[in-house]
């Protein structure tokens, strides 16, 4: 990575980095002289449970037929990553979409994490959130976020296969009152992550008030993405009236117990509802931190141009970067991004100022994004581009 002058200390190591970053993106720059300011690390992929909607399940599956059981990054790689990265990057995500706390190496990395100053953002299922381990990583974590995709354990456990809707809730109460025992109510965010489909969308209002009991603070919903035929039913993009009524339940109930719910944009149910594409949006976190808590520059709002018409601007070009177990680069985690590199093989100069990072940002800051982002099912959301099946359907990518 990108090496600037060694200042006095890691935190000031990393300020100073921030600014290079936010300084390239103010100006819309396709190269960025500096390391990303967050880092998704997959630094495993196996999971303690079995959701039968996740993409990695199938991939594992696929492996497991080959006699591949291990999915995760091995301790040299693993401290070849954080002895390169953790001195300049803001925040580490430390898995994409396995379960971090059943990484062998998970105490080592808290090492890294301190001796670096990094703090961590935390994706869990919630099933293993109990115990000394635990007790260790709150002081590190930005951000905790508990997959939580029911506000009944009849429909939690059957769309978490093999999690257990009563230790879960269990659990956050118990992360609920140790993050008040510590003093970290304001410094440590909780979250609800929720994939949203047909089995749990008249839910999603019950899923707020089960987030207010635990001093959530904010619940991000997404709708699912369909990897076989099989599962296409379960997507609201064949259920879009419902899709929309419930949305706008769940934001009102929000609205009443003060929680903050980032879902997504409703279906234009006609061609006439297209309109809300390109309008000038509030950025989602800075709305949160104006009650709640002050911005990272990684969360920071979007820069000025943004707002010009015709361009598009998404976080990932110039801020993160998502790096695979294999060590393979992609600038973001939506199903149709590129692989760009891969840190194990590649210079990391060459990856992330590399033709294809600078054509993505071209791309955005012109108004001509790359057709992956055209399709992006994370900007659709956001009313930035228009819903396309091509985001979210790859109903034939694997056969069950």
């Amino acid at each position: 990575m990108v090496t600037p002058k060694r200042p006095t200390s890691y935190v000031e190591q990393t300020h100073l980095n921030e600014e290079k970053a936010i300084a390239a993106e103010d100006a819309g720059r396709t190269v960025v002289p500096a390391a990303p300011m967050k880092i998704t690390f997959e630094f495993t992929a196996d999971c303690n449970i079995h959701c039968f909607f996740c993409e990695c399940e199938f991939i594992r599956n696929q492996f497991r037929a080959k006699g591949i059981h291990k999915f995760a990054m091995d301790e040299t790689h693993f401290r070849a990553m954080a002895e390169t990265a953790f001195p300049y990057v803001s925040l580490v995500t430390p898995s994409g979409v396995g379960e971090i706390l059943t990484y062998e190496h998970f105490d080592l990395m808290l090492d890294y994490g301190e001796r670096f100053a990094v703090q961590f953002e935390i994706f869990t299922n919630g099933m293993l959130l109990r115990g000394p381990r635990v007790e260790r990583m709150m002081p590190l974590l930005y951000r905790l976020a508990i997959s939580f995709d029911g506000a009944t354990k009849e429909t939690f456990d059957h769309i978490r296969t093999g999690a257990k809707f009563e230790t879960v809730v269990e659990n956050l109460r118990y992360v609920r009152d140790l993050r008040r025992d510590m003093g970290l109510q304001k410094d440590l965010r909780l979250g609800f992550s929720v994939t949203l489909m047909r089995e749990n969308i008249e839910e999603l209002p019950g899923i707020i008030e089960w987030a207010h009991e635990f001093e959530i603070g904010e619940v991000k919903a997404s709708h699912l993405i369909v990897f076989t035929q099989e599962i296409r039913k379960s997507s609201l993009f064949e259920h879009k009236e419902l899709a929309n009524e419930w949305i706008t339940k769940a934001k009102e109930r929000a609205a009443d117990l003060g929680v903050f719910l980032e879902a997504p944009e409703l279906f234009p149910l006609s061609e006439n509802e297209n309109s809300i594409v390109g309008q000038d949006k509030k950025n989602s976190m800075s709305a949160l931190a104006s009650k709640t808590f002050a911005l990272p520059p990684v969360e920071s709002p979007a820069p000025t141009w943004a707002k010009e018409k015709g361009r598009l601007w998404c976080r990932f070009a110039w801020r993160e970067v998502y790096i695979s177990y294999e060590g393979d680069v992609s600038p973001c985690d939506h199903q149709n991004r590129p692989v760009v590199g891969n840190v194990f093989r590649d210079n990391w100069e060459d990856i992330w100022n590399g033709e294809e990072y600078q054509e993505l940002r071209k791309g955005l800051h012109s108004g001509h994004p790359q057709s992956y982002c055209a399709s992006c099912a994370i900007l659709a959301e956001f009313g930035l581009v228009k819903y396309q099946e091509a985001g979210y359907m790859f109903e034939n990518k694997y056969q069950v």
